[in-house]
Parts: structure tokens; C-alpha cells; sequence
């Protein structure tokens, strides 16, 4: 037949589900062989009567006698019955039996021999799992049709109702009516999502229903394991197309009692299907595996009231899909009409069955039989379990359908079932979840006001489980419903753990669980639950080394380890190996993945707070993908902004890395909302608090490795984030120190700074201002915390700077941070202001400009050797060396301060550039001091010396060389000016792939991020560090370096985080962006009640609307009236207005 038609290879298909070592062949010849499955076909006549009847005589089973099959005597004294029994047949060997082309496994068997029981254990070791529901749908005549928006989500709902993991869908099978079109839905959905389970689609129907060549074609090859390709299906005589099977369903149980066409009557018009068979399998089926059940009613005739029925007398849910046509149609009206609790009349069940036109019986006797039929059907006791979906009403299928099961168990079932007791709800311990529950998370059902939880008592104690599957599964609205009740994920660990290990990890009182626990519950459970990486140059990590790797290389080198503490050596050490790691990151770490590792040698044995596992499951949904979840947990994540920021630079690596264009694309959309949502959080604190919300771009975040929110943005150039206001004000404050630029409004002002710039800043603490003190927030009270930092209790703002004080000296650092003034400007000492003063980076390029001028301007003054040795060229000299070496001291400080975030590998070849200028200088250096006795040399040195310094050399002679010379030093000039222009402008373009139009329009990102490495490179300077004077602070430095024991200090680019100071900010940040983190998660992922728009209450709304219209109608009729009456009087020389007649929209 046509829709089997699929030509494959002779190897047979892997078994459905699991792998196992029976094939369908042998599993059926071993129930065979046990006398569980037989054969059967009509014994009215037989091979041996071929000489002795006629043998194109019709049989009372519908087969000419030349077609039987059957070998025995004959029962010749059944050849005049009129009516078919079961003794006209005979049990026989079961022969037909197999796999089609397609994979799909098929049995015809005896349905006289209750073969039930062993088709359902035939089909469960097949699949090799037990199913947690069964759907069967019903109902749709052969050439049905319903509307196209219906269509598609009524494919769309059985197709993912088929896509879950242990859901079985059970149909009529054929090729033709409802089971065609949930055929070709289940198909689509498994093409075009990447679920591995492979649905299960069992067609159940009548062998002599099937087309007459699909049943030659089966039983001609006979048993085996070899595909068979069945024929194409034609036309019988009376036009209609014959029943093929329906290619995309995995199984086909095809009970036979000897007849053919026996479910068609005698016009061969209407298909009257008995449900005896499908209502028994389906309650084996649940008797074996404790499963739910529902059945789906699409479209309908007369004959699918016995399938309801049956279902009812049951007590198994039903669902009614209005809109589909018929039956289905007519029932869904009566339901959304009468209520739950109103019983339905004959007189009403008449007029709507005249509305239907294709349902009208022909006689009064058949119609009276009809109303019975669905009178009974819908009585009161039944409608609890009687649903209908409504295309506009209801979400979607699958919720209507997981609805109908949860509704249909009442509380002592689901006790029964979950085992559930009365207890205290505080003490409990996590169990695992019952299969209702996971179905819910599975198909992501909350229903409204979340009522799916309260079925079950004591509810929570199944919140461990369901938390770990909502994860793996993608479900945002549940891990939402499960942070919002305060469950704390640390339980999922130990619950997972548990399960994982056998034994019980080690948790304190609090809850809290170590941190070798939550990383093998991150690695274990979550990334080994991905599958397979999304991106293939990032694999999934094995071990806590490879997660480390993960973090530094997604997120960047300047984040600390969140484990471990590392010493320089080890440090280097990993640094090195990752910096050095081939292209290739899978191949590096592939042959470590799945290695089982000692992580307490590795991980510091220190508690694991909420946060911290927050943390962790959020960088693994950004890493996933999922997008959703990681909002979600943004919400309970205190720090949300460094969150934020931090999947940014994730989801940046990720889509720089990927090949495949739709993953490369859908992480470069989680990147912009991820950079949306970090913007609009600091706008957030920005109107809240300027002073705080500028404090927030620059102080340590623990959390996540004590980064700052302006290393992140600027390492992964998150461009709307660096263009916010809050981060341009940060740069302004900075940029002047504790000088309060603020005031350097007016030349005078500019004039003042100049006039301390020359006086060394001797005068500036007496005449210059000083921002006031940023320490103290006076709209905000001072806190001391305990352990956790859920005690406070408060204090004095003297008490809280002894605190910082002793916390400062308790962390040993070897960093001082940006630092406030914590008095007033008239309290603090004269030097320290001075000091103050020279540590502004304004003050410290002023000076840093000056001195590389002196030295530019020194470089003209070079003469030959033969000339005594100027002091010039010693300054010029001096300078260039203190400035190579602060150049190598700033490598090696910003790298031992993980000050690393303009570190990029792809800019490796720029080193080159920076160089090359010393280079050349000192070249130059060997040659002028190598010229004493060749005037050409000295004139070489000094070309050298003008393409390092772009300087100009000029002398007091005026030979014909000396012209010559200046000729080429303008030629020179304009090929130096010609790269500048031309070269490093393409340049540009090329490695930041802009047009020139793109630079224009950001030119203000452009301009900020050259702010943030100006502002950062003269605030980490050490004080007075002008060449050549910077020599003399390198000494000193050095001296102290020995003093200390090898221990230094340096100045970092960050507000440095003590107890008090991180719980302050951290608190103010999460209570500004709260209400625009919590606005988001209700709008997108909290359930909320559908409006209860039924017909009933639409019908009203239109009668109300009609007595409005027709009140109107006689108010106008009134004002008419009374202005004609005025008319008629003349009371009024003006012309009455005319009122437009309103007419309602069905006139």
C-alpha cells in the first residue's frame, strides 16, 4: 500500500526503547510456543472442498470459498447461517506476525482467546519501559475535517503528548480519519525536535477491517525478521478507498475472529467499531503497570458513545475536542451549556442534535436510542470526568488532557498512590515524586494558582525531585514555584547525592552542604544531563578541573577560582596550560571526561551556601541554553547584575565558538537579553541611588570570584551596558580621585587646577576642593552581621569602621582597592590630603604629559659623539628605560591582581606593536653611541630614533647633507602620517569588523572604554611615577619588597569587599533591581487564571448589550419627541438638532 511503501535495507530495525537481546520474532514464537497466542480463520469452508463447491460462493464471513485458507474438514452444516458465531471458526498456529519497513512490529491473532493480557506483556518488553499514561483517540470518520487552526494544535498537542517519555498513544491505526492525522502530528514533532525518546503509537483494529492487499502482503511472507514492504491499497467496488496501515505508528495488534469487512454494514457506509477490545487492553494495560488513562474524542458518530461509555463505566477521563466536527461538537455544546451540576433534558439533547445535520438519525426509533445514549453519558456523576477543549479558551491540548487526569483523582487516590500520611509539614523527608507529579513537570503543567500541588498533601517533601527535573528539563515555571516557597536547592543536592552515591553527604545544621557535594551534584546530574555539548569547542565538563577551565575561558581569566584557593604557582600554572591549550578544547579534555577524581585534595572543605549553588546552577543554564531558567534564578541571585553580566560574556564565548548557525544565533539572543536585562538593572540603581549605583560598576563581587561589573563589561564589550549613565559617572568620579571635579565648572576653576599642578600640590589641600565622603549612605541604617548574614543588628558608623578596619587587617592582601574618604575634608590630615591630591589620575597624567614632552623635546637635542655627552641624552635615556620597566612592572601586576580583563589571546600580535618602539629606541641607542667615527652612521641612529619617537631631528648646520637629510625626514613624515591615516584606520575596521558608519555611531562606547584603560592605568601607577623621577619609586619599591620578606603592595582598579561593606551593597542592589527582576519573572513565567469566558456567559453579554440598545432606541425616540415639541411652540429661533438613529450590528 501507498503509506507503507517505504523500502529500506535488509538489516532489521533496533527494537523500540531500550536495546534488547529479543527480537519481536522470538518474543511472539516464545508466548506462541506457550500456548498464550493462536491463530484463527473461518472453517465454513476449506482447501479440501476446492472440487466439490463453488468456489466464487460468498461465505457468511465475507471471503469468496476459493479465498479461505483454512486446511481442515470443513463445517459444512454452518454454510446456511445467517448470522456469524464464533464456532464457524477455528483456532489455528499463528503465522502472521513481523516488521515492516518502516520498523513498525505487527501481530494478527485470535481476539476469541482474550489474548490481552499477553499483547500487553508482548508490547511492554518490547518497548522495555512502562508506560505512565495511556491516550486513546477516537472518534474521526475517514474523510473528517476540521478547521486549520484546530488541526495544527491538535497535532501539535498529540505530538508532544507522544514526545513524552513514557506516554503511550493508542489509535485504530489506519491510514484514514483521526488515527492518520495524530500519525503524521506524532512524525512531524519527532523531526523537528531533538527528544531521544521514540514514541510509542499502538494501532489496534480488526484484521478484516484492513485492506484486502495490506493483508495479502502481511501474510505472504509469513514470520520473520525481515521488513516487509507492503503493497499499495486500491479501491473496492464501491469506490471507497481501502484501510491501509498508517506508516508512522510502532505497533499494530490486529485481532482477527474469521471475518473480513465485519465492522461495515451492509451498504458499506458507516464504520460501527466495537470498543470491547480497546476497553479491555486498556484496562490490562493499567492493571499492570498502574498508569493513568484518557481518551481523546475527535469529531465522532453514533458509534463513538459506546467508546465513551466504556471510559466512564470506567472511571476514566474523557476529553471531548470541540470544534472537531459531529459527535464531538454536539457534546461539547451541551457541557459548556448546562454546567457541572445541571442535568441535561431530552428536549435540549433534540435541539442541538438538529443543529447537526450529519448526526440526524433517519427514524424516531434511532433518534430516541441516540438521546438515551448521550443523556447517559452526561449525567451528573459523569461530568467529573468529562472535559473539553476549546480552540481559544484552553491553553493547549496537553494541559487540558493533564487537567482531566488530575481531576479524576481524588484525594484518597492520590494518598494511595503517593502514600501519602498526615504529618507535619516542617518534618519530612524528600521522597521521590509519584508519576503524576513528574508528568506535570514533564509537559510543564502548573495549572491556575498552581492547583496541581494541592492534590497531594505534604506536597513539598516531593519539591527535591521535581526540582532536579524541572532543571534538566527546561521547566522555568516550576523551578519559579519551588524558589518562591523558599525551598532551598541545597535539599536537591542532598536528595541527588543520595540516590547517586548511596550514602548521605555531609550537611550541618543549616542546611548547608559541603562544597564537594554541590559540584558533583553540578556535574553529575546537570551537564550530564545535556547530552552532548551545545557548542562542540566547549565540552561538557568531567571534573572540577575542566569546570574551572570552562569559567576562565567563557567568562574570562581576572575570575577567581570559586573552589579553591591557589597559591602564584599553581596559579601560573593553570593559567599556562590553559593559555597554551590547543584550538581544539574537546580533544584537550575529552580523555578526562567521566574520570572519577578525589575533589577533597582539590576543594576547600567549607560550607555551601544558597547562593553559592544558585550561582552554579545559573551558569549552567546559560551554559545550556536555557535562557528561561537563568532569568528565573536571576531573581533570587542577590548580585544580580555581575550575573548578569557574567552570561553575557558566556553567551558571547559560546556564539564566537559555534559553527551551527541557528545555536550561534540563539545564543547571540541571549546575549541581548541577558545585556537588556544587566542595563536595566543598574538604570534601576542609578535612580535609586547614584552614590551606591556608582560604588556597585567597581567593588568585588565574592560571589563570583571577586570580579567587578566594569572588568566584565569591558572584557566582553557589552556595549549598551558600558553607555549607561551610571558607568560614565563612575569614570568622571574616578578620573579626578577624591578631588571633586564636580566643582571645575568655569575656566577659573581649570585655572586653579594648573596653578597646583605647578605648586606640586603643595597649596591643593588648603585651596583646593575634595569630594566629600562617600563611605557613609545617611538614607540608609549601619548593620553588623552574623556567620550568615541573616542576623543584623545595629551600629554605630564608628563601630563600623573599626569593623572594615579589623576585617582589612584579618584578609591578607597584598592590594589596596579605591578607598573613601571617611571623614570630612576639614578632619583629614594635611599630608594625607597631599597625598590624596598625587594619587588623582588627572594630577598623575598632567605630570606623566609633561615629562614625556620634556623627553620629546630632548630627542632633538642628539649630537655625535664627537661632542661631549650631553646631559640630555642621559634624561632621554633614563626616561625611555623607566618607562619600559613600568610598562613589564604593569604586566606582572595586573596579572598576580587578576587585572586581566583588556587580556585577549586573539590580540596576541599586537604585542609586536608595543615592542617594537623600545626596540628600535635602543637599536637606534647602539647606534648612536657606535658613530664616534662615521658621520653615516650617526645619521642612520638618528632615522632610527625619528620611526621610534615620530620626532624631527633638527642641527645648527646647514650642510648639503643636513638638507638632504630634513628631504627625507619629510618624506618620512608624510609615509608615517599616510599609515597613521590610511593603515591603522583599515586596521580598525578589519578587527572590530565595522564600517566606518558603525564606528560613528559608537563613537561614545569607543570613547569610554579608552576612559576606563586611561582612568585605570594612572589610578594603579604607584604616587609620583614620572620618568625619569620614577626610578627613584622603583628603588624604593624594591627596597621595601626586600624589607617585607618578597611581599609588596599595589593599588587595583576596584572597591575591595569587606564583610559589612559586601552585605551593604549586595542588599541595596537586590532591593533595586527586585522589582524590576520580579515584574519580569510574573510576566513571562507565573501562571495566572483564564478568564472563565464560557457561551453561557456570552450569550448574556449579548442580551445585555440588545436591552442596552433597545433602552437607547427609546431615549432617542423621547429626545425626538421633545424636540419636535419645542419646534411646534416655537420656543427656540434656532434650527433643532438632528439625532442620528443608532442601529445595531445584526440589523
Amino acid at each position: 500500500m501507498a503509506s507503507n511503501n517505504i523500502r529500506t535495507g535488509e538489516n532489521v530495525r533496533t527494537p523500540i526503547g531500550r536495546s534488547t537481546t529479543l527480537t519481536w520474532k522470538e518474543r511472539v514464537e516464545a508466548y506462541t510456543a506457550n500456548d498464550e497466542l493462536s491463530g484463527v480463520t473461518c472453517a465454513v469452508y476449506s482447501t479440501r472442498d476446492a472440487k466439490n463447491v463453488n468456489q466464487n460462493t460468498k461465505c457468511i464471513c465475507g471471503r469468496l470459498a476459493r479465498l479461505h485458507s483454512y486446511d481442515g474438514d470443513s463445517k459444512i452444516q454452518f454454510r446456511q447461517s445467517k448470522k456469524w458465531v464464533a464456532d464457524l471458526a477455528d483456532v489455528t498456529p499463528i503465522t502472521v506476525y513481523g516488521q515492516l519497513s518502516n520498523g513498525a512490529r505487527f501481530i494478527r491473532c485470535d481476539i476469541e482467546a482474550n489474548p490481552f493480557e499477553t499483547l500487553a506483556q508482548l508490547i511492554l518488553d518490547d518497548v522495555g519501559n512502562t508506560p505512565k499514561l495511556i491516550a486513546s483517540c477516537y472518534g474521526g470518520a475517514a474523510y473528517f475535517t476540521m478547521t486549520d487552526n484546530l488541526e495544527r494544535e491538535f497535532m501539535n498537542g498529540i505530538g508532544h503528548l507522544a514526545a513524552t517519555e513514557g506516554i503511550w498513544v493508542l489509535t485504530t491505526g489506519l491510514n484514514s480519519g483521526v488515527s492518520r492525522l495524530i500519525g503524521h502530528g506524532i512524525h512531524r514533532n519527532k523531526l523537528l525536535s531533538n527528544n531521544k525518546w521514540k514514541p510509542v503509537v499502538i494501532g489496534m483494529n480488526s484484521w478484516g477491517t484492513i485492506a484486502e492487499d495490506t493483508r495479502s502482503s502481511l501474510s505472504s511472507k509469513g514470520p520473520s525478521n525481515q521488513p516487509i514492504v507492503v503493497s499499495p491499497t486500491t479501491q473496492d467496488g464501491h469506490g471507497n478507498k481501502a484501510k491501509a496501515l498508517d506508516k508512522y505508528h510502532t505497533h499494530f495488534l490486529l485481532l482477527d475472529d474469521g471475518r473480513v469487512n465485519d465492522y461495515f454494514d451492509d451498504n458499506h457506509v458507516n464504520n460501527y467499531l466495537d470498543d470491547r477490545p480497546r476497553n479491555i487492553f486498556v484496562q490490562t494495560i493499567r492493571r499492570k503497570t498502574n498508569c493513568y488513562s484518557v481518551t481523546i474524542i475527535v469529531d465522532g458518530g453514533f458509534n463513538t458513545l459506546e467508546v465513551i461509555q466504556n471510559d466512564l463505566e470506567a472511571k476514566r477521563p474523557v476529553i471531548i475536542v470541540h470544534g472537531s466536527g459531529r459527535l464531538a461538537n454536539l457534546l461539547g455544546d451541551l457541557l459548556l451549556n448546562v454546567g457541572e451540576n445541571n442535568p441535561v433534558g431530552q428536549s435540549k439533547i433534540k435541539k442541538h442534535l438538529k443543529r447537526c445535520e450529519a448526526l440526524c438519525p433517519s427514524t424516531e426509533k434511532e433518534q430516541n436510542e441516540v438521546v438515551k445514549g448521550i443523556e447517559k453519558v452526561l449525567e451528573v456523576e459523569h461530568r467529573r470526568y468529562l472535559s473539553v477543549f476549546q480552540l481559544g479558551n484552553d491553553v493547549n491540548l496537553t494541559n487540558t488532557i493533564f487537567k482531566a487526569v488530575l481531576n479524576t483523582q481524588t484525594e484518597h487516590e492520590s494518598q494511595v498512590q503517593t502514600g501519602v500520611h498526615d504529618q507535619d509539614q516542617t518534618e519530612f523527608k524528600p521522597e521521590e515524586p509519584p508519576d503524576l507529579l513528574k508528568l506535570a513537570v514533564r509537559w510543564n503543567y502548573v495549572g491556575e494558582e498552581y492547583h496541581v500541588f494541592k492534590h497531594y498533601k505534604n506536597a513539598r517533601k516531593y519539591y527535591a525531585g521535581l526540582f532536579e527535573q524541572a532543571l534538566k528539563e527546561n521547566r522555568p515555571i516550576f523551578v519559579d514555584y519551588f524558589l518562591r516557597r523558599y525551598y532551598n536547592p541545597l535539599d536537591t543536592v542532598e536528595f541527588s547525592i543520595n540516590r547517586i552515591n548511596g550514602n548521605k553527604p555531609s550537611v550541618d545544621g543549616d542546611k548547608k552542604v559541603c562544597v564537594e557535594s554541590s559540584i558533583q551534584f553540578i556535574l553529575k546530574v546537570l551537564y550530564k544531563s545535556l547530552k552532548e555539548a551545545p557548542v562542540k569547542q566547549w565540552c561538557l565538563p568531567g571534573s572540577i578541573e575542566d569546570l574551572e577551565e570552562n569559567y576562565t575561558k567563557l567568562i574570562g581569566p581576572f575570575i577567581q577560582s570559586f573552589y579553591n584557593e591557589k597559591n602564584g604557582w599553581q596559579q601560573f600554572k593553570t593559567d599556562f596550560s590553559i593559555f597554551f591549550s590547543c584550538h581544539n578544547y574537546c580533544q584537550c579534555v575529552s580523555s578526562r571526561v567521566g574520570q572519577e577524581r578525589d575533589s577533597k585534595s582539590y576543594v576547600r572543605a567549607s560550607p555551601y551556601g544558597e547562593q553559592e549553588i544558585l550561582r552554579d546552577i545559573f551558569l549552567w543554564s546559560v551554559y545550556a541554553g536555557y535562557v528561561d531558567i537563568a532569568l528565573v534564578l536571576l531573581l533570587q541571585i542577590k548580585s544580580r547584575i555581575g550575573a548578569a553580566l557574567i552570561a553575557v560574556g558566556i553567551a558571547h564565548h559560546l556564539s564566537s565558538a559555534c559553527s551551527n548557525p541557528p545555536i550561534r544565533n540563539t545564543y547571540r539572543e541571549h546575549r541581548t537579553i541577558y545585556e537588556q536585562y544587566a542595563t536595566e538593572c543598574i538604570d534601576a540603581c542609578y535612580k535609586r541611588n547614584e552614590q551606591l549605583a556608582c560604588q556597585l560598576l567597581l567593588r568585588e563581587i565574592p560571589l563570583f570570584g571577586n570580579i567587578t561589573c566594569m572588568q566584565i563589561a569591558i572584557a566582553s564589550r557589552i556595549i549598551p551596558f558600558i553607555n549607561t549613565v551610571c558607568f560614565d559617572q563612575v569614570l568622571n568620579r574616578q578620573w579626578y580621585g577624591q578631588l571633586d571635579g564636580a566643582s571645575i565648572k568655569t575656566i577659573s576653576d581649570s585655572f586653579n587646577l594648573i596653578v597646583q599642578l605647578a605648586l606640586f600640590g603643595f597649596i591643593a589641600p588648603i585651596s583646593f576642593p575634595y569630594r566629600p565622603a562617600d563611605g557613609k549612605n545617611e538614607t540608609n541604617e549601619e548593620y553588623d552581621y552574623v556567620q550568615d548574614g541573616t542576623a543584623p543588628h545595629a551600629n554605630t558608623p564608628t563601630q563600623n569602621k573599626q569593623n572594615d578596619a579589623n576585617q582589612h587587617q584579618n584578609v591578607v592582601r597584598d592590594v589596596d582597592g579605591i578607598e573613601d574618604q571617611l571623614t570630612t575634608s576639614e578632619e583629614t590630615k594635611y599630608w594625607r590630603k597631599w597625598m590624596q591630591f598625587h594619587q588623582s589620575p588627572v594630577v598623575m597624567m598632567s605630570y606623566q604629559f609633561v615629562s614625556l614632552k620634556l623627553n620629546y623635546w630632548m630627542l632633538f637635542h642628539m649630537r655625535s659623539l664627537s661632542d661631549p655627552v650631553h646631559w640630555t641624552e642621559v634624561y632621554v635615556i633614563v626616561t625611555i628605560s623607566a618607562t619600559l620597566i613600568e610598562d613589564i612592572r604593569r604586566l606582572i601586576v595586573e596579572y598576580q591582581t587578576r587585572m586581566v580583563e583588556r587580556w585577549h589571546k586573539a590580540d596576541l600580535w599586537m604585542l609586536i606593536m608595543y615592542v617594537a618602539p623600545y626596540l628600535l629606541f635602543y637599536i637606534g641607542i647602539g647606534i648612536h653611541f657606535g658613530s664616534a667615527d662615521d658621520a653615516d652612521l650617526f645619521t642612520a641612529a638618528r632615522f632610527v630614533h625619528f620611526d621610534d619617537r615620530s620626532g624631527i631631528i633638527s642641527s645648527n648646520t646647514s650642510s648639503a647633507n643636513e638638507i638632504a637629510e630634513a628631504k627625507v625626514t619629510h618624506v618620512l613624515l608624510a609615509f608615517h602620517m599616510l599609515f597613521v591615516n590610511i593603515l591603522m584606520l583599515s586596521l580598525l575596521i578589519a578587527m572590530f569588523n565595522f564600517s566606518i558608519m558603525d564606528v560613528q555611531d559608537k563613537n561614545e562606547y569607543f570613547w569610554r572604554y579608552q576612559r576606563y584603560e586611561l582612568v585605570r592605568e594612572y589610578f594603579e601607577k604607584p604616587s609620583f611615577n614620572y620618568p625619569p623621577c620614577s626610578l627613584l619609586v622603583y628603588m624604593f619599591l624594591f627596597i621595601r619588597f626586600l624589607k617585607r620578606a618578597r611581599q609588596t603592595r599595589y593599588r587595583i582598579f576596584k572597591r575591595l569587599a569587606t564583610k559589612t561593606l559586601d552585605i551593604k551593597w549586595t542588599d541595596f542592589e537586590a532591593a533595586a533591581t527586585y522589582e524590576h527582576a520580579r515584574n519580569l519573572v510574573e510576566n513571562k513565567y507565573r501562571s495566572r487564571k483564564q478568564p472563565d469566558i464560557s457561551p453561557d456567559l456570552i450569550e448574556r453579554m449579548q442580551k445585555d448589550i440588545a436591552k442596552l440598545h433597545e433602552r437607547t432606541q427609546h431615549l432617542m425616540n423621547g429626545m425626538e419627541w421633545m424636540m419636535k415639541a419645542i419646534e411646534r411652540v416655537k420656543m427656540s429661533s434656532e434650527a433643532r438638532p438632528k439625532f442620528e438613529t443608532t442601529r445595531s450590528s445584526d440589523s
